[in-house]
């Protein structure tokens, strides 16, 4: 499916499709850097895509949900819920 057929599906579905921001992208790279200096337990880092959704999250001021541990490690500014 393209790029406008996904957008359209979330849209049809009543997600709410947000913008990747400058500000966004600034966030991401402190985390990315932040992640590459404190590793996780197993050597663990963010990945790309990773940083990008907590960004976002942040910047939306919403709680993040996931089940990677390494997100539970970094200066968040907003709550983290690990649903394992």
């Amino acid at each position: 499916m393209t790029p406008d057929q996904l957008r359209g599906h979330l849209l049809g579905i009543g997600a709410a499709v947000e913008s990747f921001t400058d500000d966004d992208s600034a966030r991401a790279a402190d985390l990315l850097l932040y992640s590459a200096a404190h590793p996780g337990p197993k050597d663990e880092r963010l990945s790309l895509g990773d940083a990008c959704c907590i960004a976002v999250a942040e910047r939306l001021r919403l709680p993040i949900v996931g089940d990677d541990q390494l997100w539970g490690l970094l200066p968040l500014t907003v709550q983290f819920h690990v649903f394992r």
